[in-house]
């Protein structure tokens, strides 16, 4: 293959990405070594390469990490010359890359650096199965080769101010086509992800994946999930030689000594693909384009491997005089398209659409085909699905931990289906109870999120004329801003803990003190309590009231322990769970002459939940203010 260097047929275009690339990389103080290396390297040749580039030719944002092939001077010696420069944080001996951070730069970052690679894949679509060589003698066009896609295979040689396109890049670029270098299958074998990165860009930059490329990823998608087993000390020698921590290097190097004395030949599954890297490449391509996202999955058969949960929503019937636009799948197709909408757009201009808050919405009905109940059938006036959001908060779990989700993304995901219906279904909006609509639409640090969910929710549920009511979303919109200035004249803590405790006559807290202050912070927000003070003569005006309530709430709490322990015991250990709660006299709401009926109405729908409502309600209901 003869190198290839990017000639534009129109000077002014060449003289004009010429100059693009010498002010980004001469501007930049982080950068001020290169200069210096070449002083004393005459023989080193460097490249930046990566998305950097791409990016600088399609004027899309400018991503912020440099990445940089270094070839024609060996690593001992690149590394010694830059360590006068700066600070390596990590050497990758094993494939040539040096993490370097320049003295005095203004970044948080280490910049990438690395020898011309080349890659021995084993064919069996895991990253972890190639094999990395690095050398300082390759040519540049050999490391661009084993790059995934033509879009990201180009390289600006710094010392010659020239691009090297060996694959035609730029051309794709152009035609708005993402391809992949050389035979795509070929490609997407040495490491299934790619095919899930090819999506991304796609939805990234709004392009079209090429047709012999799409077809690859059509036929290899089924091995998504794919999985192999592996030697437990071949995977700590790989962990260990990641690492970039010395602690954790440490803790691996002992397990693996340990292993290799307990038992060399010990295996266990694994992806090929990691759960982590799946779940982060669905994350980004829905962040980027939602649409276009799910059709790509669609389209390419990765929805049933990766989210099957959502195509039960297909066919799934809903009531049309409330979703005249189709079943839950249109409804939710319809929901994304709205995120792109000038109305959304404006009214949530500045707002971050996260991956995160894109699946929450796609998830947000996933409950409904498993709790359908239809008229004739079930005896109902029209198609309902009680306790959905309780079996699609159970749905999000799964997919969770099936992609390793962090903490808070599950936290996200959890609050966005469990609460979705709190405005969307009720009457009257200012009818809810205050401290129960401030605590999801105001106090959470997901409010915003589900703010936005139910305004694309309002505006994808169309009446049976065609027309959407956006009255509901109007009248939150109202009641946050009354809130919020009410909120503006009161402290930001109307009475403490140890206050309240010490106001009800109590030696220790207890389940009572959170019904208590809930009802406190409701006459907060409605502005009939704006001080401790306040608090204080109500709490005392009350409290003989308050302590009644004490068994009851006491059984809850525990039920509600217990529920905990049922959804992960079985057998004798779910009978004995059972049993316990079958004891908690001051509980009414169950019945567990009915175990099985009783398990599912517990664990499978919100009746706990309605359960707290209603002792608040009746509390609220007799208290003198």
């Amino acid at each position: 293959m003869g190198l290839k260097i990017f000639r534009p047929e129109n000077l002014i275009a060449e003289k004009k990405l010429t100059k693009k690339f010498i002010s980004r990389l001469g501007d930049d103080p982080s950068l001020g070594f290169i200069s210096k290396l070449f002083e004393q390297l005459p023989e080193l040749q460097l490249y930046l390469v990566g998305g950097m580039v791409r990016d600088m030719i399609t004027d899309y944002p400018i991503t912020k990490d440099y990445d940089f092939v270094a070839r024609g001077v060996p690593m001992k010696t690149l590394v010694t010359e830059l360590q006068r420069h700066g600070t390596l944080s990590y050497v990758g001996k094993n494939f040539g890359v040096i993490k370097f951070v320049p003295e005095n730069s203004p970044r948080p970052d280490p910049i990438d650096i690395a020898l011309p690679r080349t890659e021995l894949p084993q064919g069996t679509g895991g990253y972890r199965d190639v094999k990395i060589a690095s050398n300082h003698k390759l040519l540049i066009e050999d490391d661009l080769a084993r790059r995934d896609l033509t879009i990201n295979a180009m390289a600006w040689d710094i010392r010659n101010q020239s691009l090297i396109d060996p694959f035609n890049g730029q051309k794709d670029l152009a035609d708005k086509q993402i391809r992949a270098v050389g035979n795509p299958e070929q490609r997407f074998q040495e490491d299934y992800s790619r095919m899930l990165r090819a999506i991304r860009f796609a939805c990234k930059l709004d392009f079209e994946i090429e047709e012999k490329t799409f077809q690859a990823i059509k036929k290899l998608m089924p091995h998504i999930n794919d999985q192999k087993k592996v030697r437990l000390i071949d995977t700590l020698e790989r962990q260990s030689d990641m690492a970039t921590d010395e602690q954790l290097i440490g803790k691996l190097k002992q397990k693996l000594k340990e292993q290799k004395i307990t038992n060399q030949e010990e295996t266990r599954l694994e992806y090929l693909v990691a759960r982590e890297t799946v779940g982060s490449e669905l994350l980004k391509s829905l962040e980027a384009n939602p649409r276009k996202a799910i059709s790509l999955f669609e389209n390419c058969l990765a929805i049933d491997r990766l989210l099957p949960e959502v195509l039960e929503m297909k066919g799934c019937k809903q009531p049309t005089e409330f979703h005249a636009e189709g079943d839950v799948w249109q409804h939710t197709m319809l929901l994304l398209e709205k995120i792109e909408s000038a109305e959304f757009q404006e009214y949530f201009s500045g707002e971050t659409i996260s991956g995160e808050f894109v699946l929450g919405a796609i998830l947000h009905d996933a409950g409904k085909p498993l709790t359908i109940k239809m008229p004739t059938k079930d005896k109902l006036d029209r198609i309902r699905f009680d306790g959905h959001d309780v079996v699609g908060a159970e749905i999000v779990d799964q997919v969770c931990e099936r992609f390793k989700f962090a903490e808070s993304q599950r936290e996200l995901l959890r609050f966005m289906i469990k609460n979705n219906m709190l405005a969307m279904s009720a009457k009257n909006i200012f009818d809810i109870r205050t401290n129960k609509f401030s605590e999801r639409f105001i106090d959470s640090p997901y409010s915003r999120e589900l703010l936005m969910l139910l305004f694309l929710d309002c505006a994808s549920s169309l009446r049976s004329d065609g027309s959407v009511s956006m009255d509901n979303f109007a009248d939150t919109v109202q009641r946050i801003k009354q809130i919020k200035e009410i909120r503006m004249s009161q402290p930001d803590v109307i009475i403490s803990g140890k206050k309240l405790l010490q106001t009800l006559g109590l030696k220790k807290g207890g389940p009572l003190m959170w019904y208590v202050t809930q009802i406190i912070k409701e006459l907060a927000d409605q502005g009939k309590i704006n001080s401790e003070d306040g608090a204080i003569n109500f709490v005392e005006k009350n409290k003989s009231y308050f302590l009644i309530f004490i068994p009851r709430v006491d059984d809850l709490a525990l039920l509600i322990r217990l529920a905990v322990k049922m959804k992960k015991a079985s057998g004798k250990s779910l009978e004995k769970l059972c049993g316990e709660a079958k004891q908690l006299k001051n509980l009414n709401f169950i019945d567990w002459e009915k175990p099985k009926q009783a398990l599912d109405l517990l664990l499978r729908t919100a009746i706990i939940t309605d359960e707290r409502e209603q002792i608040l309600q009746e509390i609220q209901e007799n208290i003198q203010f």
